[in-house]
């Protein structure tokens, strides 16, 4: 099959550009021998190590390591030896229990079938259940082998490459002596390191060590593909700098691994040139107006020297948080992707062209990248196309992972922008002023465990069959603000499963949110959504969970109509469900909580409610266990300190009184200054005649006491 092609052909290129034939002391996977070594017809090559301290400073050099700096070899044995036992860890799970991950692929892909409306006992996309199972399991146990395999490599060269320095075999140069020509007639058995900064050129036809940003046909040429860097054992902090509007992709037909590991303050990445790193930034012959807030730049004439998908940043802006793609220009008018919020807003700016993005993959090819138990990476200003069904991005296992201004576009047949899935998962996801356009899944948490912040970015499904902007598999949290959720034909979001949570804040289009409320009451308040300014209404604030009784109804909303005269400039609006009751604390409702920074001055807290829109809607009144407010406070004043729960006892007239000026008030003398908790809750089972709508003035009516 093919996934199985790309692997061997992965694998086979790292084997041959690492120079491996001999011994078995990896652990090399052992393949059928064939008349002649070929990426298509590989043959058993295994990695003859070295055997002379010559021959290890040769060797080491395929390591980029001659050109890292003393410190910068310790930190990444220090990386390696963390890294390693993580991952032979998981090759040990996945090859011990096979049908243990088996099981934990057959919920995906059943859930996947179910989706698809597709049968078990039929085929998906030509596939049998267990054929997709299966393919799957041989494709992580393949990446595993391999990763384990190259860390152990990686690990013997850093060792040695330590051993020759602190040895005196190998010369470390200050600065390159006179009659050396730059870098290019360095000693075999000299070092001059660079630190982390690499370059890479699609189209350098000489592709050399990546030490300079240069393609000359010299030993320091820039790297020609993306993999040159990220699957040669590197320092937290390295770089890889891709040049900008090239002809080649980045990308050598294979999938994309990641070797090594940043760390918190020091990422790992790989990015565009941002620096102007060949000289190939221009600026605008024409003047722009901009806009805050806007996708719309008006140039001052008919606009030259920019074309569309070109990323433009404005003069005084720091390019690497306020550069933008451009979507199309029309004459003398730029239409932007995401909205321009850069600090020179206003007439006559000066704009800096930098070229398209650096395109890594295509569409038609099922390869892609594979961030498997990789730490502390950041992906920034890249163009990433797949059809591969695991993702254009395919996270699994992974700690804190930075994509920024990135593009992921998928081929619109079974393929995903971000796969958060695996064995043994657990991942952080920031993914900030990005694009995901032409897929089934925008994001796809396939496995438990995830936690990802999406700002400022547009997802767009250009209308493909079936499709999800984000979907929740498994319990996850996703907080997502500032972006813009177009064309997907089945939801913006879902949240399939109990667990899950997602934080909304001023989306723009993110409308279809889908709580499978066929889960009915196992799910209760174990899930939901949390939304602030709905569909970019300020104040449309909801609250959807496994009380609402329809995927569009929120048990809890914001409102203008009504208020009450002299509270707050909204209400809360509460839809109860049939799935409310006294029985325990799960199934009761928070209707709100509130800090309040106070001292120890006795004071009354009252909170007025409204029975009803426009009459009553209760055949009998809450009881004072079913409709409460409560405040939280500090009630010791020597020894530990400890906190008091109070609640309210008094009931109200639902059945009669529609007005908005009934209230429950509650008297609350903490012992010690801080911060009181006040909070309201119910209870009450909605019942079959009435829908029991219901509202709460938001602002509170605090008197001392």
């Amino acid at each position: 099959m093919n996934w199985i092609k790309d692997k061997l052909k992965r694998l086979w290129k790292w084997i041959l550009l690492s120079g491996i034939v001999g011994t078995v002391a990896l652990g090399a996977t052992i393949l059928p021998l064939e008349p002649s070594i070929t990426l298509e017809n590989p043959q058993v090559v295994n990695w003859i190590k070295p055997t002379t301290d010559t021959q290890w400073a040769e060797d080491n050099k395929k390591e980029s390591l001659h050109l890292k700096f003393g410190y910068q070899l310790s930190q990444m044995k220090e990386s390696l030896e963390s890294k390693l036992p993580r991952h032979e860890e998981d090759l040990q799970y996945i090859s011990e229990c096979p049908e243990c991950v088996k099981w934990e692929l057959r919920q995906n892909f059943e859930a996947d079938f179910e989706r698809a409306g597709v049968v078990l006992s039929k085929k998906l996309e030509g596939k049998t259940l267990q054929q997709w199972i299966d393919e799957e399991f041989a494709d992580q146990l393949t990446q595993k082998t391999w990763k384990v395999e190259r860390l152990e490599q990686a690990s013997e060269r850093i060792n040695n490459e330590i051993r020759l320095r602190e040895s005196g075999f190998l010369t470390i140069l200050d600065k390159i002596p006179a009659g050396h020509s730059g870098r290019k007639n360095i000693k075999a058995n000299e070092r001059s390191p660079i630190g982390t900064i690499f370059f890479i050129d699609a189209d350098c036809a000489t592709p050399g060590d990546g030490s300079t940003a240069t393609c000359d046909g010299d030993a320091d040429d820039s790297f020609n593909d993306t993999l040159d860097f990220t699957e040669t054992f590197r320092a937290a902090g390295d770089v890889g700098i891709h040049r900008r509007a090239r002809t080649a992709t980045y990308d050598d037909g294979t999938d994309l691994g990641f070797a090594w590991d940043g760390t918190i303050d020091n990422p790992a990445i790989i990015e565009a040139d941002y620096d102007d790193s060949w000289g190939d930034f221009a600026s605008s012959s024409q003047t722009a107006t901009l806009t805050f807030g806007s996708k719309t730049i008006t140039m001052s004439a008919s606009t030259t020297g920019i074309v569309a998908r070109d990323v433009i940043f404005a003069q005084g802006d720091n390019q690497r948080d306020f550069s933008y793609e451009i979507d199309s220009i029309s004459n003398d008018t730029i239409t932007l992707f995401l909205p321009y919020k850069g600090a020179q807003a206003g007439s006559g700016v000066t704009l800096n062209v930098m070229g398209e993005a650096p395109q890594w993959g295509n569409i038609t090819a099922a390869f892609n990248v594979i961030i498997a138990g990789d730490e502390f990476w950041q992906l920034q200003g890249i163009h990433f196309l797949s059809s591969d069904s695991n993702g254009v991005i395919d996270m699994d296992n992974n700690h804190r992972t930075l994509a920024k201004d990135i593009i992921l576009e998928c081929n619109g047949a079974s393929d995903e922008g971000i796969d958060l899935g695996g064995i043994n998962d657990i991942g952080f996801l920031m993914f900030l002023k990005g694009r995901i356009f032409n897929c089934d899944f925008g994001i796809e948490f396939q496995a438990e465990g995830h936690d990802a912040y999406i700002s400022d970015s547009l997802f767009d499904g250009n209308n493909v069959s079936s499709s999800f902007g984000i979907i929740e598999e498994q319990a996850n949290s996703v907080f997502i603000t500032e972006s813009e959720f177009n064309n997907w034909t089945s939801d913006d979001l879902t949240l399939q499963t109990f667990g899950s949570l997602a934080r909304l804040r001023n989306n723009l289009n993110m409308i279809d949110l889908n709580t499978f409320t066929d889960l009915g009451a196992t799910s209760q308040v174990l899930y939901g959504y949390t939304v602030e300014d709905f569909n970019g209404t300020i104040g449309d604030s909801r609250l959807l969970n496994g009380f609402s009784t329809t995927d569009d109804d929120p048990v809890l909303r914001s409102t203008t109509t009504p208020v009450r005269s002299g509270g707050g400039a909204t209400s809360i609006e509460v839809h109860p469900s049939t799935q409310l009751s006294t029985n325990w604390e799960w199934s009761s409702l928070k209707l709100f909580e509130y800090p309040i920074h106070t001292d120890t001055t006795s004071r009354d807290y009252q909170v007025f409610f409204k029975a009803g829109t426009t009459t009553v809607e209760f055949a009998t009144s809450p009881t004072a266990g079913e409709l409460w407010i409560e405040c939280e406070y500090w009630a010791t004043s020597s020894g530990d300190n400890h906190r008091r729960v109070l609640k309210s006892t008094a009931t109200m007239d639902f059945t009669t009184d529609a007005d908005f000026d009934q209230s429950l008030t509650i008297t609350c003398n903490p012992s010690q200054t801080g911060i009181l908790y006040l909070r309201g809750w119910y209870a009450k089972t909605k019942e079959s005649t009435f829908d029991n709508v219901f509202f709460v003035d938001p602002r509170p009516v605090i008197t001392d006491t």
